[in-house]
């Protein structure tokens, strides 16, 4: 029992509020690539995402010059922004909501979409700065101002609290492998009793050999 408690994950309220406001962000980001070309202006679905039509003369992999020359990455990272939501909820129904032999789960499926997100934005970020033969290909056209303002701060968010929230629930996880795996110095693992038998028995074997 005692080891079943100490496997318990307790929820921390700002890494729930990341998830849960994080996935409306990334689900409004989804919403608006498959809507193109509706989203634009002058098209039905164009109230919702209005603030695109400026962002996508800052990063252009979300201007309509994307759209219509049908470049890839945008709709790629729309279709892994749906995959990563559905991980962000499952960890809030599993950490908030689920009974303890589901909820002990919690940090592993939460762990899994934080490191997707970070990957999926350091991955966002290099194709843009390793493009082309100068770099910087979809954001370089931006004055300083405007390139610190509405790409790097806004996305910059991307990079430092999924990377955060990683640390936190890899080290929960990590704690927990170790209680499980019973290693040398963990003070409520079954480790110190298990090798104090073992040396025990090999002492006995030896004085009877």
């Amino acid at each position: 029992m005692a080891v079943s408690a100490l496997h318990l994950h307790a929820p921390k309220r700002w890494i729930s509020a990341w998830f849960f406001f994080s996935s409306l962000l990334v689900l409004w980001d989804a919403g608006y690539i498959f809507a193109r070309p509706h989203s634009f202006r002058g098209g039905w679905l164009f109230a919702p995402w209005a603030p695109y039509e400026l962002y996508g003369t800052i990063d252009l992999i979300y201007s309509q010059r994307a759209y219509k020359e049908g470049w890839g990455f945008t709709a790629a990272q729309g279709a892994l922004n749906i995959v990563e939501t559905i991980l962000n909820f499952s960890y809030l129904y599993l950490a908030h909501r689920a009974s303890p032999p589901y909820a002990a789960v919690a940090p592993l499926v939460g762990f899994t979409a934080v490191v997707m997100t970070e990957s999926k934005t350091a991955l966002y970020w290099l194709q843009d700065h390793l493009g082309g033969p100068n770099g910087w290909v979809y954001t370089g056209h931006c004055s300083t101002r405007d390139w610190w303002l509405l790409f790097a701060l806004p996305n910059g968010a991307w990079l430092v609290g999924p990377a955060v929230v990683a640390y936190v629930l890899g080290r929960e996880i990590a704690h927990s492998l170790r209680s499980g795996a019973g290693v040398a110095g963990h003070p409520k693992g079954p480790a110190a009793g298990t090798r104090s038998r073992s040396k025990s028995g090999r002492k006995s074997l030896t004085k009877a050999a």
